[in-house]
């Protein structure tokens, strides 16, 4: 079983300000009591193995929710490192387009594709796919590796916008049975 939880929330998400792959912005205190809201919902959830973007905010979320899971193996994954918003790291999110997780929808050459972030989750996801069977691994991300591993998991939807797969800030998601 795959468990996805996102990362609690920032000033940068307080702020709607873009928190891209380049901004390493902890978790504030609204976010550091999401996380460990997070972990009492998990710590009687056997857990064997949790991967997790290099980000502050990410690593702070994970060792909230270790602080049940002592033994557990935690792994750092430059993979789930959130989505590059290139030229919109650290603006105002209303400076994006309209639909901006929408398939069809173009950003300018700077912004990292969706395909490409697609191919960094579809290589991690397979690689833990074979070598976990049969185990719970917990996978401590970001929301556009949440709209990406949708897709990966569930397919595109019918409307083409990954919007249908966003999490709240440190909501848990099982991917897999």
């Amino acid at each position: 079983m795959i468990l996805f939880v996102r990362h609690g929330q920032t000033e940068f998400n307080a702020k709607k300000i873009i928190a891209g792959g380049k901004s390493d912005v902890p978790l504030n205190e609204t976010g550091r009591k999401q996380a460990n809201q997070a972990a009492e919902k998990l710590k009687n959830v056997k857990i064997d193995v949790v991967f997790c973007s290099p980000m502050k905010r990410a690593k702070q979320t994970a060792r909230a929710i270790l602080k049940y899971h002592k033994d557990t193996p935690i792994f750092y994954d430059e993979r789930l490192r959130e989505r590059d918003w290139g030229e919109f790291d650290g603006k105002p999110d209303e400076l994006l387009p309209q639909n901006f997780w929408h398939l069809e929808t173009v950003l300018p050459e700077s912004v990292e594709k969706v395909d490409m972030l697609y191919e960094r989750l579809k290589s991690f996801y397979q690689e833990i796919l074979d070598k976990y069977k049969n185990k719970t691994v917990l996978v401590v991300a970001h929301n556009g590796v949440a709209r990406v591993s949708g897709l990966y998991f569930k397919g595109v939807p019918e409307n083409k916008n990954l919007d249908l797969y966003s999490l709240d800030n440190a909501e848990i998601w099982q991917l897999t049975d």
